[in-house]
């Protein structure tokens, strides 16, 4: 934690202001952050009674230990009596993620520092570009949109129309992350998000349809009490995926 330091701050959400006095001390002895910054609703000002508290805990302590395993074995220790979703990078992951359009960039900008310490020079942290990110952004899609076609060739058409707008969802925040240059909203309305894009009507059409279709393959209550993977038929699922597919086919031509 060297050149670390713990931020005079005052905290206005009363929880995240509970849960920063009552743990930080744990936190420091426990994990020696390098930073510890605070975002999300509870600190915009907007939280709901349910409302999580969100963090991104950077310390060395994560080296080696699996993504998802990390925030498990921090809450594990920090337990609470409300949600904690900690995102826990080490001191390079983190650089390279503030220095690209995304979460860590934005809580950066946005989020309130706990504990802040020296950052690392430019010429020590390979930052990955807006064109690699959309291509990411693109094969996760394109691999979604794999999953849709084998569900829909097993018959499991409920699966299949749940891939279908995933993988339509990744292509337009693909687009959005070219075009804006900024994280894409946390949404998933699909039309929306088209129109916000500019795109034709018939994509945006897509959209909205792909988006109405997505908790009927997921929801009892959607559904007529009816469970998904019977309400679904072969005609709807293939015109769910032909529609990602479509909307796949804009987006590459935006991006060129």
């Amino acid at each position: 934690m060297a050149g670390a330091t713990v931020a005079e701050i005052t905290l206005k959400d009363p929880e995240l202001r509970r849960y920063i006095e009552e743990n930080l001390g744990r936190i420091m002895e426990l994990f020696s952050p390098h930073h510890l910054i605070a975002f999300g609703s509870r600190v915009q000002g907007n939280p709901k009674p349910e409302s999580d508290i969100d963090l991104i805990v950077v310390s060395d302590v994560f080296e080696g230990i699996p993504f998802l395993k990390r925030s498990r074995m921090f809450n594990e220790a920090m337990v609470w009596d409300i949600r904690v979703d900690a995102w826990c990078y080490t001191v390079r992951e983190f650089e390279k993620l503030r220095r690209q359009v995304g979460i860590v960039a934005d809580a950066c900008k946005e989020g309130v520092w706990i504990v802040k310490g020296e950052f690392l020079p430019d010429e020590e942290v390979c930052a990955v570009s807006i064109e690699e990110q959309e291509q990411m952004w693109m094969a996760q899609g394109d691999e979604d949109l794999r999953k849709a076609r084998i569900l829909y060739e097993n018959d499991a058409y409920d699966g299949a129309v749940t891939f279908a707008q995933q993988a339509a969802e990744k292509f337009l925040k693909a687009l959005w992350l070219v075009r804006f240059q900024r994280t894409p909203p946390r949404a998933h309305d699909l039309e929306r998000l088209a129109m916000d894009l500019g795109a034709p009507t018939d994509i945006a059409e897509m959209g909205k349809l792909l988006t109405e279709g997505f908790p009927k393959s997921r929801y009892l209550n959607a559904t007529g009490g009816v469970p998904p993977y019977l309400y679904l038929d072969a005609a709807t699922t293939r015109e769910r995926i032909n529609q990602a597919e479509r909307i796949r086919e804009w987006v590459r031509q935006e991006c060129g």
